[in-house]
């Protein structure tokens, strides 16, 4: 059973967009607010910057405003066709304006459809890891309305406590298992 749209059309429009969507399933109608961003190919890059040496990781603690709360999580963004050429690109792109940091090597932790968001978003995230990083004083400046601080030097088992004490939001913490998982098969940590 596949869900026929019915029809589709932006009812908000502003840093991102609100749908309604009305689809039919199951003979019945139903009507949902889907958000996305559409200038960035409804695409967000994350990623997880792992110190191969330490075994820790670089974060950022950002205010969330949907919480309006600062919450810990890894840096990321979206995918801005002015500035990136792919979502790899967005990747480094955001490492360096957010965690000032650059990394030598790169894994993806996603395929290339990336994993959705949520239920009611259009937005698909690529997530990957970087290692061997450093940082760097040349860095990219942050966007107006980003309030971040970069918190380095946090040791990889901390990560599932505070995933579990709500510390992080959900994609961080999506991102905190995908990386623990690829770094144990890459034998650079045991858990």
């Amino acid at each position: 059973m596949e869900p026929f749209l019915v029809d589709e059309r932006v009812v908000f429009q502003n840093y991102f967009c609100i749908y309604r969507r009305k689809v039919k399933l199951q003979q019945q109608q139903h009507s949902f607010d889907i958000i996305g961003h559409p200038n960035s190919n409804f695409s967000a890059a994350l990623i997880f910057p792992f110190d191969a040496k330490k075994k820790t990781v670089t974060l950022v603690k950002e205010y969330h405003p949907g919480d309006n709360s600062f919450l810990y999580g890894f840096p990321g963004g979206l995918f801005d066709p002015k500035k990136h050429t792919s979502i790899v690109d967005t990747a480094k792109a955001e490492l360096n304006e957010e965690a000032h940091w650059v990394a030598k090597q790169w894994y993806p932790l996603t395929s290339e459809q990336g994993i959705l968001q949520d239920k009611y978003s259009r937005n698909r995230l690529h997530m990957f890891l970087a290692i061997d990083g450093e940082t760097i004083d040349d860095y990219q400046p942050r966007d107006a309305e980003e309030y971040i601080e970069i918190v380095s030097d946090v040791h990889v088992h901390t990560l599932p406590r505070w995933v579990y004490e709500g510390k992080m939001a959900l994609p961080s913490s999506c991102l905190v298992w995908l990386g623990l998982e690829k770094l144990k098969e890459m034998g650079w940590i045991e858990m």
